[in-house]
């Protein structure tokens, strides 16, 4: 497969006589009308309506038009005014098909507006209520409030502070309208044709066209970015039309706009672009969502409505629809089903299929099945014929084959993993020298041994590319069977390929070897039992307190390793430090379930502790080691893992920032930022919930780690931002990565035990990429799963009353950061459960905090103004809305006679603390 092969998707498109009729305005000549005639070439032919009319008509008008000039202009004028108010009407909403994507955008001008419709006479007489200096709310029929939030853009203002329920975009550049004149401008319902293959490459040699993977904007799917070749701002995408097809993640091809058309943004100029081609379709062209009766009661479609904005609505043929579905629609109101696009070719919505009928929604399992299916994950069991290409359980070692290997069998190596973990890649061994130095050894257990490249059963596997770890269940990579022949479980002879570091006792690695090994190991220690062991050494260990321990080692064996190597980990972690490194802490849920629902019943925080800094320091030292000996013997054919640096003009944009707010960052590189970061550090909550913030904001401008072949990257380019290293790869995970499968079969070919794969540069490539597309939509699906989990728990107990901390202030709402659960959310300064007024408080054009004014009330004699800003900490409410599986975050009143005795605080043992990923 060339994985740099050009993909040609572009669609035919049937070019369509059309005609329309353009208005000109504000002239002398208010109702002249040319109609424009569409040809299918394109071109355009203006043809004068008037041109039969006779000389003497003509006259007699001139002389009335010159006694109404006055009454035209003034009339002219006020349909500009009503146009600045925004009317500005997308995808056609005329009372036809008015859908969730159906949006209306209301834009204040100069601070103020009122409601409007898409009449002009209305328009006209709303118009004269600006001077309040508000924007109420717009109403839309059909549409639920949680897809409002999905839908609206915000309302900006520049004083008073006011915006309908569940806007989302505070930018009032943001809403689709530059200037008066473009107001009511209708885009176009067909998309451009795509540049032919041949362009695009002599524009992607001559730099005069740019491509990169787009980025859709989950809150307002209308505006789409990707990354600036220079490193510089972002190119923004305007419009479902100059998106062209394209969804999240596509790798596509952009012409830049001409300067006339950029935006400005804050003072500043965004560059913009329209998509002229894909490369490749990353996304799989489908998701879940509802199924409902087109408006306008088609009888020939269904109008699927998937619950990610990003994805266009897509209308399903009724044959395709369950078979009563014409007759019983709202039987159909809460089930969800899985949709595909099989064409799409206006802009309004694409044509497609029903794949599959899901369940309803708020269920557990469907809603687990959804995130899987809309995250493209395939989940399906081996097939049975696959069992034949490994050996069957149980399974035991050939004489022949422990011959051939170095036996570890008597020596002390042991796991330390989560208490519940059945797939064990890893275990590790300590040895004393005569010369004072220290034998580490690092095993990892040997699955491509097992895994014989090229059968059938490799191929399924690398297709997995992964294992999936969601709340409530596990999806292995490989065939459950073979896991638990591979997993290295005690008291098992076992396969492992080692990495042997003789270290001295301040950390220095004096030599390395690899090797092909058999273990034995003595005992699956938890981390909990490891932590124990570095707080209390000397602990006399009960019978009961641990696992069994195989062989002739004792506990305090066990401890003494642990020590020795915790002493190394500790020096080598204070020294990848100092020289460079980076670490940004998310926080991350694990719940408790109930047995037999599967409800959950407790939720905390995952807290890093030194006995997983442990583990992680000699992971990766094993990685760096093996990374260096792949490029060594194979400089073309390493599999590698690589962290660009991040977005330059983002981190500079957020370092300006937040400066203004006192918080100085040095972002010129990861050991800068990693040092000026822990100098806003501390064990104060208020301290930890600065963190929070910090990382968050952090994290925003980082781009994804990813893999790839040596040979089509520049050496320079190999390296790994956030470790700061030039060369790493994965190698300590092959059970649950394909990636590390690949790395473990050069790493074996690189010591002579098997021939050198004879593989093509651009076949390691595209598996590099197939496991960069699963690793992401995995990490979705379990971020989505622990949302998903904490939605219900909050539903079950709810609501709960949290602190917060405030992340980002817009002019009609502001992000939080939930202290308890590192949840981010948005909260809308419209919805306050108490009268209050709100007041934005601007700096160079930018909003930096809102006054909330807190209105006495009957209960409240006195008021109160909350000044919310950026590191703020606030109390909130969540439940878990009525109308979705989401989580609904309500800013409470903080003279505190608000909070309802009843509701639940959360879990006391949480705490503001992240997890180093």
């Amino acid at each position: 497969m060339d994985y740099y092969q050009f993909a040609v998707y572009e669609m035919d498109i049937t070019q369509r006589l059309e005609n329309a009729c353009i208005h000109v305005g504000g002239q002398e000549n208010a109702e002249v009308t040319k109609c424009v005639a569409s040809t299918s070439s394109g071109n355009c032919v203006a043809v004068d309506s008037y041109a039969h009319i006779s000389e003497e008509k003509e006259k007699t008008r001139e002389k009335k038009n010159r006694r109404q000039k006055k009454k035209s202009k003034a009339k002219d004028s006020e349909n500009v005014e009503a146009n600045e108010v925004g009317i500005l009407i997308e995808r056609g909403v005329s009372g036809k098909e008015t859908d969730n994507k159906e949006i209306v955008n209301v834009q204040c001008q100069e601070g103020s507006a009122n409601s409007v419709t898409s009449q002009k006479q209305k328009a006209k007489k709303k118009h004269k209520k600006t001077s309040s200096m508000q924007c109420s709310p717009l109403h839309l029929s059909n549409m639920h409030q949680d897809q409002c939030i999905n839908h609206m853009p915000e309302v900006s203002h520049s004083k008073k502070c006011t915006s309908r329920k569940g806007t989302n975009t505070d930018d009032k550049k943001k809403t689709g309208i530059h200037s008066s004149n473009a107001t009511a401008t209708k885009e176009s319902n067909t998309f451009d044709s795509y540049l032919p293959e041949s362009e695009v490459i002599k524009g992607l040699t001559e730099n005069t066209l740019i491509k990169g993977a787009i980025r859709i904007n989950q809150r307002n799917y209308k505006e789409a970015y990707v990354s600036s070749p220079d490193n510089d701002q972002d190119i923004m995408i305007e419009g479902m039309r100059n998106r062209n097809r394209a969804l999240e993640g596509d790798e596509v091809v952009l012409r830049l706009n001409s300067e006339s058309e950029w935006k400005v943004q804050d003072s500043k100029t965004q560059k913009t672009g329209k998509v002229v081609y894909i490369l490749e379709k990353v996304h799989q062209r489908g998701g879940v969502g509802i199924l409902k009766s087109m408006t306008d009661q088609s009888k020939k479609f269904a109008l699927f409505s998937p619950r990610d904005s990003r994805i266009p609505r897509i209308r399903i043929p009724i044959d395709n629809c369950p078979a009563d579905f014409l007759k019983e629609t709202k039987k159909y109101k809460h089930i969800l089903f899985l949709a595909r696009i099989k064409d799409w070719q206006d802009v309004r919505y694409a044509v497609g299929d029903i794949i599959e009928q899901i369940g309803v929604c708020g269920d557990l399992k469907s809603e687990t099945m959804a995130l899987l299916l809309e995250n493209d994950i395939e989940i399906s069991p081996f097939d049975d014929k696959l069992y034949q290409y490994f050996p069957r359980s149980p399974f035991v070692i050939p004489e022949d084959e422990i011959k051939s290997r170095t036996d570890l069998r008597d020596e002390c190596v042991f796991t330390i993993d989560p208490l519940t973990a059945r797939d064990l890649d890893d275990a590790v061994s300590c040895k004393e020298l005569d010369n004072g130095n220290l034998m580490i050894g690092i095993h990892i257990s040997d699955v491509s041994y097992f895994l014989e490249e090229g059968t059938p059963l490799d191929q399924a596997v690398a297709k997995k590319a992964t294992s999936i770890y969601l709340v409530e269940s596990v999806y292995h990579m490989l065939p459950e069977e073979l896991c638990l022949t591979c997993s290295l479980l005690p008291g098992d002879d076992k396969l492992v390929v080692s990495v042997f570091l003789e270290m001295s006792l301040e950390a220095e690695i004096i030599s390395h070897y690899f090797t092909r090994s058999v273990i034995n190991s003595c005992v699956q220690l938890a981390y909990e039992h490891a932590q124990i062991m570095l707080e209390n050494p000397e602990k006399e260990w009960s019978k009961d307190e641990l696992p069994q321990i195989y062989g002739k080692y004792t506990p305090r064996d066990l401890s003494r390793i642990v020590n020795h190597l915790n002493r190394l980990a500790v020096i080598m972690r204070k020294k990848r430090f100092k020289d460079g490194a980076l670490r940004i802490d998310q926080p991350k849920l694990k719940f408790s379930l109930e047995s037999g629902t599967g409800l959950p019943s407790e939720y905390s925080v995952y807290v890093n502790k030194e006995c997983h800094r442990l583990i992680e320091e000699f992971m990766l030292l094993a990685n760096v080691t093996v990374a260096k000996q792949l490029t060594t013997y194979f400089p073309e054919l390493a599999f590698l893992r690589r962290h660009s640096p991040p977005r330059k003009y983002v981190f500079e944009e957020l370092r300006k920032t937040l400066e203004q707010r006192g918080i100085f960052l040095d972002v010129k590189s990861a050991g800068g930022l990693q040092a000026s970061m822990c100098r806003y550090a501390g064990d104060d909550f208020t301290s930890q919930a600065r963190m929070l913030v910090l990382n968050c904001l952090c994290a925003k401008p980082m781009v994804r780690a990813d893999y790839f072949c040596a040979n089509f990257k520049k050496a320079a380019k190999f390296g790994h931002y956030a470790l700061n290293i030039p060369l790493y790869t994965h190698f300590t995970s092959p059970i649950r990565r394909y990636a590390d499968v690949m790395v473990h079969r050069l790493l074996c070919a690189s010591l002579d035990y098997s021939p050198k794969p004879n593989w093509e540069p651009d076949h390691v490539q595209a598996i590099a990429a197939c496991c960069n597309k699963k690793k992401c939509q995995v990490k979705h699906a379990e971020e989505q799963s622990i949302e998903l989990y904490l939605t219900v728990y909050i539903g079950l107990h709810g609501p709960m009353v949290e602190e917060a901390v405030v992340m980002d202030v817009k002019d009609q709402s502001f992000d939080i950061i939930v202290c308890s659960t590192g949840q981010v959310q948005r909260i809308y300064t419209n919805n306050l459960p108490f009268p209050a007024s709100v007041m934005c408080k601007t700096e160079d054009d930018k909003v930096i905090a809102q006054e909330i004014e807190w209105l006495p009330t009957d209960n409240i004699p006195f008021g109160f103004l909350q000044i919310v800003e950026i590191f703020s900490i606030i109390t909130v409410e969540l439940s878990r809305s009525p109308v979705s599986m989401k989580v609904e975050t309500r800013l409470l009143d903080p003279r505190g006679n608000s909070v309802n005795p009843l509701i639940k605080k959360g879990s006391s043992d949480t705490k503001c603390q992240g997890h180093e990923t």
